[in-house]
């Protein structure tokens, strides 16, 4: 009995301190974002991290799940309720925070707090110049029969997939300073600069590939056609033919990898094996799947026989983007002081 006594009192303690826990935002002292600061923090990185509001009387709420929340940053995306990518392209070498808007509403009270993520930069350095995957085709529900009339209505066409984009061409300098791996990105295809880096022991990698093309979208099943019937006025109504199904979308194309171009500095040389290109052609999107005809109706003795609806037609696969160059990095020596 006191064993259950304690781990009910646990579990309730565990409870209290949950998402579940009902409370007002004008009850919130501060919310902050509780993340392990020793872990690998860089511009490119993914990291775990927790949202807590701490209340006026001192409780800790972790509300990562809880609907009144919201996440805005234009320097991290939130990719799962703790799963954090840190978006940023920083356009200084001494740029070493990512910021966040935290944000807890409930109807016309809103609670809001901003905090910094500060990198330490460890671990693999990621830098996206990479395409955007096209998004899917609108898939299509089924159509239903009809109320009025006999015939089962067709299916709608699924939507095409989008083409994945283009990823962009870039030329990158490398050298080494102190206890980091300065990275110069000159984006051609933007015409903006970036500059990133890492310590010394941090590889590097760089994804330039095109874009993935979407999928197609499905094709809606026709409606059935409605049976044959006698109404109430006694009059006989025949069957109805099927409905045909929709035609599959079309998968989009993939977008071409990107052209990137790696000068290392002599005094970077000896990390070359540590740098990783990625610049492959978008997947290509694949077709959907055609609606289904509908079954014709079932038709009165001695009556007309119904026709079942076509099936819809197969759409076409995209085609695959094609590859950047092949990886060019070379050693060469170059004035550091132009890309401070």
């Amino acid at each position: 009995m006191k064993h259950f006594f304690l781990i009910s009192i646990g579990l309730y303690l565990l409870t209290s301190c949950g998402s579940s826990k009902k409370f007002s935002v004008a009850e919130i002292k501060s919310i902050y974002l509780e993340y392990n600061q020793v872990a690998d923090l860089n511009f490119g990185k993914e990291f775990q991290a927790t949202v807590f509001a701490v209340m006026i009387d001192g409780r800790e709420v972790d509300v990562s799940k809880n609907k009144k929340f919201s996440f805005f940053s234009e320097d991290i995306k939130r990719l799962t309720n703790s799963t954090y990518l840190i978006t940023k392209k920083p356009s200084s070498f001494d740029d070493e925070v990512a910021n966040v808007r935290l944000t807890l509403t409930d109807k016309e009270e809103t609670f809001s707090s901003n905090q910094s993520i500060k990198m330490n930069f460890k671990g693999v350095l990621n830098i996206f110049a990479n395409g955007k995957d096209g998004e899917k085709g609108l898939g299509r529900k089924n159509r239903k029969g009809r109320l009025v009339l006999r015939d089962g209505k067709n299916g709608y066409n699924g939507g095409n997939g989008a083409n994945g984009t283009n990823a962009d061409k870039i030329s990158c300098y490398v050298w080494s300073e102190g206890a980091y791996n300065y990275v110069y990105v000159k984006n051609i295809s933007q015409n903006k600069v970036w500059k990133f880096k890492c310590l010394n022991s941090s590889p590097i990698s760089i994804n330039a590939n095109g874009g993935n093309g979407g999928d197609g979208g499905k094709g809606g099943n026709g409606g059935d056609g409605q049976d044959g019937e006698v109404n109430k006025d006694g009059k006989k109504l025949r069957a109805g033919d099927g409905g045909d199904g929709g035609d599959a979308g079309n998968g989009g194309n993939g977008g071409n990898g990107g052209d990137v171009f790696v000068y290392l500095h002599p005094s970077a040389g000896h990390i070359a094996s540590n740098i990783t290109i990625l610049n492959s052609g978008g997947q290509a999107g694949i077709s959907g799947v055609a609606g289904v005809g509908g079954k014709g109706g079932v038709a009165l003795p001695n009556g007309a026989t119904r026709s079942n609806g076509r099936n819809g037609n197969n759409g076409s696969n995209g085609i695959e983007g094609m590859p950047g160059l092949p990886q060019q990095i070379t050693t060469v020596e170059f004035d550091i002081s132009k890309y401070r």
